[in-house]
């Protein structure tokens, strides 16, 4: 993503993702605030921000490779609390306080690779060795501190926060539990290397620990006696959590000592909460905010407009039709039938 840009996502049909440019972005505004501007949703007030979509004289920002600037994204939902254990909700985990924190596993996210794919690589390790069917290892990286704010003050993260994490998360009736229910048990080798052992050979574990809800998060944020999440928000991530307000939405700058270079390139990320299409497309096209992801009613609304943004066309995984086949029963236990049905 250019940065500076303003950007809408649109999950039209088919599961088509289009993310359309309309303007630019300054990058002046103030870290205290996270309020969004008022919006009118008028008939008269949308025709007049439509005429701002023509080309304009825009602030400068920073460009692509250099830090700076801030990136305003819509999400339509709330978030009850900022126990990313104990919540599915996409909305905390990849749009909101959530992306803090890290990763043992992540996809792989390099520009030069066809999205979707399932390729996994190592965030907070260096390597893994699958020892045989039902033991991995993992030695992680030394370079990796939790970001410098109370309690846990920037110490170093080890593979006691490993298995500090993933016992948490394996809580019965939690609902991220379901993602380890393969793992038997793990074994802390050293402060940088871990064994797990799994009751069953299980194919999709490293895309359970890449997953978006397997977050490592530090013991110093939960209240040893309740076992309640007290936080604050203090991830080894490449954000460091500032604030969420209930119907405003959240806020984070940029870690400067996370341990992946130079990166994050934005100084700042507000997810800031506008539910309906109408005051999002508005919000759009008045230059209020950076990124969209559009419903269909949403989409329809920018074209109403007469817009001519330029889209890319992207695509998204997870979408369309799922089809299973009970192969107990006659004729799906037959492997031609299935392939003839799926033809």
């Amino acid at each position: 993503m250019v940065l500076g840009m303003r950007y809408l996502i649109a999950q039209a049909y088919l599961s088509a993702v289009f993310m359309v440019m309309v303007g630019c972005s300054p990058s002046s505004v103030p870290i205290t605030s996270i309020e969004p501007q008022p919006i009118s949703t008028s008939t008269e007030a949308r025709r007049e921000v439509t005429a701002a979509v023509a080309p304009t004289t825009s602030s400068p920002t920073a460009p692509y490779g250099e830090i700076g600037g801030r990136l305003t994204v819509v999400v339509e939902a709330d978030t009850a609390h900022l126990d990313v254990q104990q919540d599915i909700s996409e909305t905390l985990a990849a749009r909101g306080a959530g992306i803090a924190y890290s990763r043992l596993m992540r996809l792989k996210s390099d520009p030069g690779l066809d999205q979707p794919h399932l390729l996994i690589e190592c965030e907070l390790c260096t390597e893994w060795e699958l020892l045989d069917p039902w033991t991995f290892r993992f030695k992680l990286r030394d370079d990796v501190r939790w970001q410098n704010a109370f309690p846990v003050r920037g110490r170093r993260l080890d593979a006691n926060d490993l298995l500090f994490s993933y016992t948490r998360q394996s809580t019965e009736g939690w609902p991220n539990a379901p993602l380890l229910k393969s793992v038997k048990e793990i074994r802390v080798e050293s402060d940088g290397e871990f064994l797990v052992d799994l009751n069953y050979p299980d194919a999709d574990f490293l895309l359970a620990l890449a997953n978006g809800h397997s977050k490592i998060i530090p013991h110093e944020s939960i209240n040893d006696e309740t076992g309640r999440f007290q936080g604050p928000v203090v991830g080894s991530g490449a954000w460091i959590w500032k604030s969420s307000s209930l119907g405003v939405g959240t806020m984070l700058e940029r870690n400067k000592n996370y341990f992946e270079g130079e990166l994050p390139f934005v100084e700042e990320i507000v997810f800031q909460i506008i539910d309906d299409s109408e005051t999002q497309v508005a919000a759009l096209l008045a230059d209020e905010i950076d990124v969209l992801n559009i419903s269909n009613d949403g989409w329809e609304i920018l074209q109403s407009y007469a817009a001519t943004p330029r889209t890319i066309y992207s695509k998204q995984s997870g979408k369309g039709i799922f089809i299973a086949f009970n192969t107990g029963l006659e004729p799906f236990a037959s492997i031609a039938m299935r392939r003839q049905i799926l033809a």
